[in-house]
């Protein structure tokens, strides 16, 4: 189940960063997120000193996540450094991102998937759900998982293990009637 789920994962990600528009910005950023779990509120309000390089690579580190108000550490691995936009000249208190409103942005998600093929409801909260999903299903470590959203409980991050099971579920159910 696992690899029939991370081959869906890689369509949806190759038809999207694929897909023409003349909002690269909104695209850039979306994809991002799929990478690190930011929410839309914490990839606008990212600057470039939020970026930072530790010892064990490049992360992005968040005082104060948007919605939570808590600290978030995210390391930046690199799929996620592939969709930052080139830095030039900007400074550590510049904006990583240039951004419309949320609903904008959302508007644009909602074309490109509609010009990729896709026909599901595409936000900038699937590309957080996105990577909540499959870092759940890579570790299995629904702590790590949590602590890398900036959830305060791990209760919600168990959403994410619940729509595993229900792929899990219904892959087995794929096998009905073979024999």
């Amino acid at each position: 189940w696992m690899e029939l789920f991370s081959i869906r994962i890689q369509r949806t990600f190759q038809l999207v960063s694929t897909v023409e528009t003349r909002s690269t910005t909104t695209k850039m950023a979306f994809l991002f997120s799929c990478f690190t779990g930011l929410r839309y509120s914490d990839l606008k309000q990212l600057k470039w000193g939020n970026i930072e390089k530790s010892q064990s690579g490049m992360v992005i580190r968040i005082e104060a996540m948007k919605k939570t108000e808590k600290p978030v550490t995210v390391p930046l691995g690199t799929n996620a450094m592939a969709w930052l936009p080139e830095r030039g000249d900007k400074t550590l208190d510049d904006f990583v991102f240039d951004l419309g409103t949320c609903g904008g942005c959302n508007a644009v998600l909602k074309n490109m998937a509609k010009r990729a093929g896709i026909n599901k409801r595409v936000s900038f909260h699937t590309g957080r759900h996105s990577f909540a999903t499959l870092t759940l299903a890579a570790t299995n470590d629904i702590a790590t998982v949590s602590r890398l959203l900036g959830h305060t409980s791990v209760a919600t991050t168990q959403i994410y293990a619940e729509v595993l099971m229900e792929d899990k579920i219904a892959a087995v159910n794929k096998l009905n009637g073979i024999f």
